[in-house]
């Protein structure tokens, strides 16, 4: 395959990088020239002749480059005898072609770096006249846009300025091109690609395909977006991204994650999102997590709306999102429903389908298309479902409390987190998580296999229960099995408790006790766990036991001052916690549990004059010290490290 690079940029608005002394593609970015980027990526994928059509400052380029045999290829230069834009350029230089039945073709400003064999055999797969790679980005309003049909077709060239509701899929400027495409290039005249020649292509029936990937691609067009990039070539986000390698996502319900919960919502004008999302995905836009929709649209099933109306309906969220500078790498929606007898119903849809939540359809179809990891991802969702499935996948699991807040009750889930919404669930990805885990990873590097009791005790609300999942997700990387027990299953029922009684005798602590002994000693406990939204004992008994092998972590605010438990452990760590955050965390869970200000206010009084020094006086038996607020200081200076 030969490579045909479009090098002929001036770089006017790099005129304070450039001082108008180099042709955009020598602009240095993180030490080298763009356009060596490229030059480099192409000998590592193999592709030995490069063709640069040249313009402005041309003579440079060819003194840089020479005829390539320095970097390990062969390169001949093309040079327009009058300006004949991208595709003019593409017609001009034909006869240099060699025969050859595809081209790959490069705008010479793009910083990038793409599994290149996983597009080749996308376009050979497809075998259309061409492969365009698509992207979202965040600014798809001065963007030229591409509608697809199901096979990745391209129907559709949506060229800016442009308005209304547009599918965010971003022409990158790669191309891969038989041919036979120049049969629809007339010679000796100035032509696009964009404008041009693509909405030709479809208005003749010729099949463009979009090749859609999240890798890294970004055009160096502006001095903020030239040292945006420059940051990203130095820490190895553009490396990282590339779909050879693993990939991270966090998976987003739609429907009371993103945008307000509307019972069947099938209109687009019904869609609207909820406060700070954008921000949010945003946050995971600039980091090296995927973001990727996952939801179940019944509705076609219902006969409430076809497929094109849900098409229309996540253009809409989209449009709204990129007006934000934000975007979704990629919606995956079912359509399908098992239950027949609706008025209207579509019987098409009307099947127990594999893409439906909890079934993992929809994860294992992202998984194929981004080498996405589901040990390294997260699900987040509103519903016990979107829970379920999360657990299904093996992906780590967060509740958020806006939508159905969990309270749909359809399956007996326990998330490995809860927050409050969809920004603070990304607070904890991006910012908390990987300190936690170091903390978690480090603990078990020095103690491993000796560990079978875990005890982590502090303040309610503290963080203990976000500490012991991820002591338990990474655990169970190491292969170790790891079982989480809350000690609140043996708190008496509020409407068992008297006024006096201290925080040590809320509990049932011989039975606890009692209990620890046998779960340890590998005998079966039964019990009715404490309903922390009820303040009651659930009907519903719960039972437990700990296999061979598998370590055993005890959370809750007394753990570490019951001596006959620290007896029992190997580990003990105890949870601090600024008041100040833990008391808006505080509010936020009784009021998630209905109670008023009023109420929650006398609470946390009584709860801070009566538990907080008890609580304190427990760090003392702690092996560790889990300090959040030191935590967080050691995020700030790692980011004043880069």
């Amino acid at each position: 395959m030969i490579a045909f690079i479009l090098a002929g940029g001036k770089g006017t608005r790099l005129e304070e990088i450039t001082k108008n002394t180099l042709p955009k593609p020598l602009v240095k970015i993180a030490g080298k020239p763009i356009l060596q980027y490229q030059i480099e990526f192409l000998k590592k994928n193999d592709v030995k002749d490069v063709i640069i059509s040249v313009d402005y400052k041309s003579e440079m380029m060819e003194d840089y480059f020479k005829d390539g045999s320095d970097f390990g290829l062969s390169i001949t230069y093309s040079k327009d005898p009058i300006p004949l834009g991208t595709a003019g350029s593409f017609k001009y230089s034909e006869k240099m072609f060699k025969n050859e039945r595809d081209i790959l073709v490069l705008y010479g400003d793009l910083i990038f770096d793409i599994d290149l064999l996983r597009m080749i055999l996308f376009h050979q797969n497809h075998d259309g006249i061409g492969t365009l790679l698509v992207h979202p980005n965040d600014h798809p309003y001065d963007s030229d846009l591409f509608d697809l049909d199901k096979t990745n077709r391209i129907t559709r060239c949506i060229t800016k300025p442009h308005s209304g509701n547009n599918p965010n899929l971003v022409n990158a400027g790669i191309y891969i091109l038989r041919t036979e495409i120049l049969n629809y290039i007339e010679p000796q005249k100035y032509l696009d690609f964009g404008k041009d020649i693509f909405p030709n292509l479809i208005l003749k029936g010729k099949s463009l395909y979009a090749y859609r990937s999240s890798e890294y691609v970004k055009d160096i067009g502006t001095p903020k977006r030239y040292y945006e990039v420059e940051k990203d070539i130095l820490n190895g986000k553009i490396y990282r991204r590339n779909l050879k390698n693993k990939q991270k996502a966090v998976f987003l319900d739609r429907d009371g994650v993103i945008n307000k919960e509307v019972d069947l919502l099938y209109k687009p004008e019904q869609l609207e999102l909820i406060e700070d999302v954008p921000n949010a995905i945003k946050r995971l836009n600039d980091s090296d997590y995927l973001s990727i929709v996952v939801t179940n649209q019944s509705v076609v099933a219902r006969g409430l709306c076809t497929e094109e109306d849900i098409k229309i309906i996540h253009n809409k969220l989209e449009t709204l999102l990129g007006e934000k500078n934000a975007f979704l790498d990629r919606i995956y929606y079912c359509p399908y429903h098992p239950d027949r007898g609706y008025p209207g119903e579509n019987k098409a849809y009307k099947m127990d389908s594999e893409c439906r939540k909890p079934k993992i359809g929809m994860f294992l179809e992202a998984e194929k298309d981004f080498n996405i990891s589901n040990v390294d991802s997260f699900m987040i969702g509103d519903a016990t479902v979107d829970i379920q499935t999360g657990m299904n996948y093996g992906a780590q699991t967060i509740l958020v409390k806006t939508g159905y807040k969990g309270l749909d009750k359809k399956y007996a889930v326990t998330p490995n987190y809860e927050f409050e919404n969809l920004s603070e669930a990304v607070q904890f990805i991006l910012e908390d998580y990987p300190a936690y885990f170091k903390f978690c990873n480090d603990i078990f590097e020095k103690h491993n296999s000796k560990l079978k009791m875990i005890l982590i005790g502090g303040n309610s609300r503290s963080g203990k229960s976000v500490l012991a999942s991820v002591l338990k997700h990474v655990f169970e990387l190491h292969n170790k099995k790891t079982k989480i027990l809350p000690i609140d299953n043996w708190l008496i029922p509020l409407s068992e408790r008297k006024d006096d009684m201290n925080v040590y005798q809320r509990y049932n602590k011989d039975k606890l006790i009692k209990d620890l002994e046998d779960i340890i000693n590998g005998r079966t406990v039964r019990l009715n766990p404490y309903d922390p939204l009820t303040r009651e004992s659930k009907k519903e008994e719960m039972e437990i036991q700990v296999s061979k092998g598998e370590a055993l972590i005890i959370e809750g605010v007394i753990t570490l001052g019951i001596e006959e438990l620290r007896d029992l452990s190997e580990l003990k760590i105890f949870v601090k916690i600024d008041e100040e955050t833990r008391k808006e965390r505080f509010y936020k869970f009784y009021r998630y549990k209905n109670l008023t200000d009023k109420e929650i206010e006398k609470l946390y009084l009584q709860r801070y004059n009566e538990e907080m020094q008890e609580i304190n006086k427990t760090e003392k038996f702690a092996d560790y010290i889990f300090d959040r607020g030191e935590i967080s200081l050691w995020l700030f200076r790692e980011h004043l490290l880069e």
